[in-house]
C-alpha cells in the first residue's frame, strides 16, 4: 500500500507541474519576448549613440587637422615672404 500510495503522489506530482508548466508556458513566451524586445532596442541605442560620437570625433578631427594645416601654410607663406624680403633687401 505504501508503495502504492507513493506512486500515485509521484503521479499526481508530475501532473500538477505539466499544468503549471502549461500555464505559465505564454507568460514566459511573453516575457522571453520582451527582454529579447528590450536587449534589440539597448543594442541599437547603443550603436546609435556611438555613432553619433564617432560623427562628432571624426567631425573635431577634420577641423583639427583643417587648422593644423592653415597653421602650416600660413607658416610656409609667412617664411617665403620673409626669405623674399630678406633677397631683395
Amino acid at each position: 500500500i505504501f508503495i502504492e500510495r507513493r506512486v500515485w503522489e509521484r503521479a499526481f506530482v508530475e501532473a500538477m507541474q505539466k499544468r503549471i508548466g502549461e500555464r505559465m508556458a505564454p507568460l514566459a513566451l511573453q516575457s522571453w519576448s520582451n527582454v529579447y524586445r528590450a536587449v534589440r532596442w539597448y543594442k541599437l541605442r547603443l550603436l546609435s549613440k556611438c555613432l553619433d560620437r564617432w560623427r562628432v570625433m571624426a567631425r573635431q578631427a577634420l577641423l583639427s587637422t583643417k587648422a593644423e594645416m592653415d597653421g602650416i601654410m600660413y607658416f610656409e607663406l609667412r617664411s617665403k615672404v620673409a626669405a623674399v624680403r630678406a633677397w631683395h633687401l
